[in-house]
């Protein structure tokens, strides 16, 4: 399992990547350094030696081996422990995944279990900017979460669009397609409240919690990160009440069009009844065919060619065209 650190105090910093493991214990014990330590593809005898290393209790290891748990905050002796959660598109539907981080006074510890974006530009920004580094460890935490955070709104905007479309759609030309794209738009929108709710919840338990881990400076930009989590939960219930109406205007689209077909031959029945009744009048067995009389016959014929006429010059008027 690679994994990556800095380590920094007032006069140096070590950046390290690879599978250097005996460096870490060694600059632990130094009560001078800082350490931000980044572990990708865990595995469980890796997550067993960051226990060992850092004395995490192993209900906290535990949630880093078995995914697939909710955002949460929990805090242990001497540090904190987060779940926080990260949404990409993925084939046209949501996808999630976990960030597993430890916090404590000198060191803070992120664990995933495959590349993230999120965690390459956080550690090329302290690498960059290694005054960065001198704000502490919970600013480092503050980066991590506002960049999550930052990536759910392209999502967002890219499901905004999609909606504006899909609804555009449905009113011109509604199709079982497009309802069915409805549907898969719904189930993303509520799996996707389920992962913003409790995030939502954790960072208003930092900002309401104090906790010695966490300077009073840092408070405000995880005020910030917890501000934008509350537009984005707003926004994803606007979504949902724009997705049922959506499924509302598609119901009354296709009952409008069915309307529409329904009176259309409704006309055309009324219009062949009088007919109907002209052709079998004549069309009865008399001993002396009427026929056989031109003007009879012209008579008939004149009206299976007016009435029709007629009938259709009064829907006309009556506007049912």
């Amino acid at each position: 399992m690679p994994i990556r650190f800095i380590a920094w105090n007032q006069s140096e910093k070590i950046i390290k990547e690879g599978n250097d493991w005996d460096s870490v214990p060694l600059l632990l014990s130094q009560g001078n350094f800082h350490i931000w330590l980044d572990v990708q593809d865990q595995v469980k005898e890796e997550i067993e030696w960051l226990g060992k290393i850092f004395n995490f209790h192993p209900l906290a290891l535990e949630d880093c081996i078995n995914l697939n748990q909710r955002s949460k905050l929990e805090e242990y002796d001497g540090y904190i422990f987060f779940v926080l959660h990260l949404c990409r598109l993925e084939n046209e539907r949501i996808e999630t995944d976990e960030l597993h981080i430890f916090l404590g006074p000198r060191f803070i510890v992120s664990v995933h279990d495959k590349p993230m974006e999120i965690v390459d530009s956080c550690f090329k920004r302290c690498k960059d900017e290694p005054q960065t580094l001198d704000k502490g460890c919970d600013f480092i935490f503050y980066i991590l979460s506002d960049s999550l955070v930052d990536r759910y709104f392209p999502l967002l905007d890219k499901i905004e669009d999609d909606i504006d479309e899909l609804e555009d759609r449905m009113v011109s030309s509604p199709n079982p397609e497009s309802l069915k794209k409805l549907f898969l738009f719904k189930q993303d929108l509520v799996r996707l409240r389920k992962i913003i709710a409790p995030l939502r919840e954790v960072f208003g338990l930092i900002y309401r919690h104090e906790s010695g881990l966490i300077k009073e400076k840092t408070y405000l930009y995880i005020r910030d990160v917890h501000d934008h989590l509350i537009r984005i939960h707003d926004m994803i219930d606007t979504y949902r009440d724009m997705a049922g109406n959506m499924l509302d205007v598609y119901l009354s689209t296709v009952s409008n069009r069915l309307n529409e077909v329904m009176k259309r031959l409704t006309i055309i029945a009324t219009i062949f009844l009088p007919l109907g009744f002209v052709t079998g009048f004549f069309g009865m067995n008399f001993q002396h065919m009427p026929f056989s009389n031109n003007l009879v016959f012209a008579i008939a014929l004149v009206l299976c060619i007016l009435i029709p006429i007629g009938m259709l010059y009064w829907f006309y008027k009556q506007g049912w065209f």
